[in-house]
């Protein structure tokens, strides 16, 4: 039978197991809660850092909410997808925090 062929040998089976010891706790909690937490928790400490431009948890905190609030206005709900089609610039992860905050995913589009 195919299940018994030892394609692995025993010595590699080992690291191969030890490496995959990746089990942890489960944190039931979303990405925009994880980063509230952060926001309240350093609210001055750097966030995002682009060149010489250098935001803060607050900032970017506040700036996710004001995307996040936008949206909602639009009629972004839970589950909605919201189109993204934008640079790398320090407004991008500000859009995406705000997206997943409105309760939406994103797909970015390539221009």
């Amino acid at each position: 039978a195919v299940s018994d062929i030892n394609i692995v040998p025993p010595e590699e089976q080992q690291v191969i197991q030890s490496f995959n010891e990746t089990e942890r706790p489960y944190v039931n909690k979303t990405i925009p809660q994880l980063f509230e937490e952060q926001a309240r928790k350093t609210p001055e400490a750097a966030a995002l850092k682009m060149g010489d431009d250098c935001w803060t948890y607050r900032q970017l905190n506040i700036r996710a909410n004001q995307i996040a609030h936008a949206l909602i206005e639009k009629g972004v709900r839970s589950g909605d997808i919201v189109a993204v089609m934008m640079g790398r610039s320090m407004e991008m992860p500000a859009a995406l925090l705000g997206i997943w905050k409105a309760g939406g995913a994103y797909m970015p589009l390539d221009p």
